[in-house]
Parts: structure tokens; sequence; C-alpha cells
């Protein structure tokens, strides 16, 4: 083994299981130093995170060291927390295996944090440092565990909370918005790229959530360094759903450096939402528009698009529903006709109930459209309605 080229060691390494390439790197000197590459690469190019103490420092710690610091590329916090409504009211198989003072303690560790802002400190004090981390993620994955959870875990007898099932866990979620934000400012970040993927199949966050303390803005230079946002968000209350745009709008137009945008929604919003929307949104530099799951007409989704005819030059659709197989062709024409696009993608989606077809072909998966006009034309002159959903 030791005689192996370098590359050949990369080729095994990366083919092994986290447990297993540890293990393979406590073989010898010569095989742990030329596999260092690659074992940065894996453990330390993207770090995930949850907003307690012990993660937090360990973050930190990643960030100051001379090699695992600059090999960090993206950062993904999660929302992991302790609440008191879950320490109240555990999931019966959770009951018996709840250490409560060790709960108790965490729970007013975490809300130290919180009060003598040590968590915002801590996490500027790790950005400052990872001078190539420019993209960070909010997520709740449950395929992938943040560092410090499972530790959290084995220390309180129960999972942390990751749900925004309560208005503790909503206060929470907010202020960690502000902590990212507030640490990016505090730490001169030049962030590029920010997506939010929380609350699929649970409880989805509300823009309300989003609303930054000015100074977060004032003090950083994200509002023109971020070029890529991608965000999912929840419907609105019907009672709120004007609020409910003018927050969304407010956290997106404030990045005037936009390029790539996505606006994901975990159930359809309605016509009145996205003309809302569409109204508000206007930004110069927008290459990328990516919408997923509205229910709306042509009319309000075209007026989005024809906001950025200047520089739009990709569009994705996903999950979208028009009254009407007309309704789909009116679209298709005004994007023929008033736009310059390299790339429309259309996937999974609706007129009148039924999914809508391309010749015999049913959009179900999708479908990518490039070489212009010409080719609008012909998917134009095809659509058809498939079967009943």
């Amino acid at each position: 083994m030791d005689k192996l080229p370098t590359e050949i060691v990369g080729m095994i390494v990366r083919k092994l299981e986290s447990r297993d390439f540890l293990n393979f790197r406590l073989a010898n000197r010569s095989l742990r130093a030329r596999s260092f590459q690659d074992f940065t690469l894996k453990f330390f190019e993207t770090r995930r995170h949850i907003l307690s103490r012990h993660s937090l420092e360990t973050l930190r710690n990643v960030a100051t060291h001379p090699a695992f610091g600059s090999a960090l590329r993206v950062l993904v916090i999660h929302p992991d927390h302790l609440t008191a409504h879950h320490l109240a009211n555990p999931r019966n198989k959770e009951a018996a295996a709840v250490d409560k003072i060790s709960y108790e303690q965490h729970l007013a560790e975490q809300d130290h944090l919180a009060a003598s802002g040590y968590d915002t400190a801590c996490l500027a004090q790790a950005l400052s440092k990872a001078t190539n981390c420019r993209t960070i993620f909010i997520e709740d994955d449950i395929n992938h565990r943040p560092w410090g959870a499972r530790s959290l875990e084995k220390l309180t007898g129960v999972e942390p909370n990751s749900t925004l099932d309560s208005s503790e866990s909503r206060k929470f979620f907010a202020r960690a918005i502000h902590v990212i934000f507030a640490a990016v400012a505090a730490g001169c970040v030049p962030l590029q790229r920010f997506e939010l993927n929380v609350g699929l199949s649970r409880v989805p966050v509300d823009p309300g959530m989003l609303q930054l303390p000015d100074f977060c803005l004032t003090m950083s230079p994200i509002t023109l360094t971020l070029t890529t946002l991608r965000i999912t968000v929840g419907p609105p209350e019907r009672e709120s759903a004007l609020p409910w745009a003018r927050h969304l709008v407010r956290f997106i137009v404030q990045f005037s450096g936009l390029e790539v945008l996505r606006l994901g929604f975990d159930s359809r919003i309605r016509t009145g939402d996205l003309k809302a929307l569409s109204e508000g949104i206007c930004l110069k530099n927008l290459r990328v528009l990516e919408i997923d799951t509205v229910s709306s007409t042509e009319d309000h989704l075209a007026r989005l698009l024809l906001a950025h005819k200047m520089t739009l030059r990709d569009v994705y659709l996903e999950l979208i529903e028009l009254p009407t197989l007309e309704s789909w062709k009116s679209l298709l024409k005004t994007i023929r006709d008033e736009l310059c696009l390299d790339r429309l993608e259309i996937t999974d989606c609706e007129a009148s109930d039924r999914i809508i077809m391309f010749g015999g072909k049913q959009l179900w998966d999708s479908i990518s459209i490039q070489g212009g006009k010409e080719t609008l034309d012909n998917l134009i002159g095809a659509l058809m309605l498939g079967k009943m959903i």
C-alpha cells in the first residue's frame, strides 16, 4: 500500500465511508500524509453545525486551523435546539429516556448564549477566519446530522428539536437568522450564496422570520456581494397575505446584487400571492430565476419574468399550475416574443388539474428547452393536456 501512487491512494479513500477513512489514516504516517488532502475535503470543505456552545466552538477551532480553515467552503447551520415546550411534552418513547436536569442545564446555556451574544461572536470569529467560506445554508436535512446534535442527544437523553412547531421554536429560528447575518456583518464576510431550506413536510418558514435588523445590512458588504439566493417558505395565512408578501419582497430586494434567485414554496401559493411578489421584485442583475410550487395566472408569472427581460437567461418552472392549456401557450408565447433565454426548463406542471404534455411526452419529469424561438414554436404547437391528476 505504501508504494501505491498518491493518485491511487486518493481514489481508494474517496470510496471509503467516514469511519473506514479515519481507520485507514491510522495505518501509518505515509498513508496519513498522502491522504491529507482528501481528508480535509471530506471532513472540512462542508461543515454542519448548530447554535450550541460545543458546536460553535468546534467550528471556530476548525476555522482557525491553518489547513482546515482554508478548506472550509460551505457552512450549513441546522435549526436543532432545545425548548421548554419539548421538555414538557416529550413523545412517549422519549419520556423515559430524557435526563431532565441535563436538559434544563443545556437549555439554560442555550438561553445564555442568546442573551450574551456569545453565539453571534463565536460564529463571527469563525467566519472571519474561514476566508474561503462564501456559502451558508440553513437546512434541516435529516440525512445529515450536524456536529453537536448527537452529543447533545447523549447528554440530555432526547434528540434536539429541529421543527418549527411551537412559538418558542419559531422565535429561536427567527433569532438564528439574525445571528447568522449579524455574524456575517461582524466578520465582514463577502457572502456570495445563501440558501434556506427548512420545514419541508413539517412547519414551514414564514417570511416574517426573515426580517433583519438594519445593522446586519449597513455594516456588511452582503447587499452587494450576495449573488445567489435560494429560499423555501410557507404560503401565507389568508388573513396575513399582504404582510407575507411584503416581508418576502423586502428580504429579497435588499440583496441588489442577486444574479440567481429561487422562490420555492412549501405548498402552492395562490394567484394574489404571486401578484404581490411580481409587483415588488425587481433585480437589475438577475440571470437565473427558479420558481417552484405556484398556482397562478399567466399574467402574474409573465410580469415577474418581464421585469427582468434585459438580464434573464435561464428560467426553471416546477410544479406550476395555470388555469388552462391556453394559459400555458400564452405564457410561452410571451417568453418567445419578449425574452432571450438560453434555457427554459419545465417540470411537473399542470393546467385544469391535468399534466401538461409535449406531443406524446408527459411532462411529469421535465423538459429542457434550448435553441431559441423555433424550439419554443414547436413546443407551443405540440402542447396538450394529459391525464387527470
